[in-house]
């Protein structure tokens, strides 16, 4: 048994616990939050307000092999789209540096070295919204391309070759900027 599923049988238990799941997971929620909303205020909103609805379904909560951090991720992705009062929303591009070990890190690493941040942002300005959502729910996140596609409600295939298109048309973007 590792740690998430000793924590939520504590939970279930006693739901005072509910407290570690906070303290471990707030930044990652509050980094996707800000992601998808690109305000602050809004963020901090999103992130407490996930944290709420899922204090309040944790009693019904059923281990099932995905990490809590999913879990979360789906309220919050949820809720942000639902009250979202903008027709389609925008990822943000603001490229932030977190110690990632993901097999992708790489190609995000150089891609940064090579270019200009701001030559980052402009090329994924270019993405479609979808496409930038993966990229960072892969690198920001940390993400395996199976939970991006259950969060996103994708196919693994689809979620694959998104984002390979999306790294191309990156890689392809970023060349107009090498003298």
């Amino acid at each position: 048994m590792d740690r998430e599923e000793q924590l939520i049988q504590l939970c279930h238990g006693d739901l005072q616990h509910f407290a570690t799941i906070y303290d471990w997971f707030f930044a990652d929620v509050y980094r996707y939050a800000y992601s998808l909303t690109q305000d602050k205020h809004s963020a901090e909103e999103a992130t407490a307000e996930t944290f709420f609805k899922a204090l309040q379904a944790f009693p019904k909560y059923q281990f099932q092999g995905k990490s809590i951090k999913h879990w979360l991720f789906v309220i919050l992705r949820n809720q942000v789209y639902k009250s979202s009062s903008k027709a389609q929303q925008q990822i943000p591009l603001e490229v932030e540096s977190h110690d990632q070990t993901t097999e992708d890190q790489g190609i995000l690493e150089q891609m940064i070295t090579e270019v200009d941040q701001q030559q980052v942002q402009f090329a994924l300005a270019n993405l479609q919204p979808y496409e930038q959502e993966i990229i960072k729910l892969r690198f920001w996140e940390e993400l395996s391309f199976e939970e991006i596609a259950e969060l996103t409600q994708n196919n693994l295939s689809q979620v694959k070759m998104c984002f390979y298109r999306s790294l191309e048309k990156l890689r392809k973007a970023l060349k107009q900027f090498e003298v």
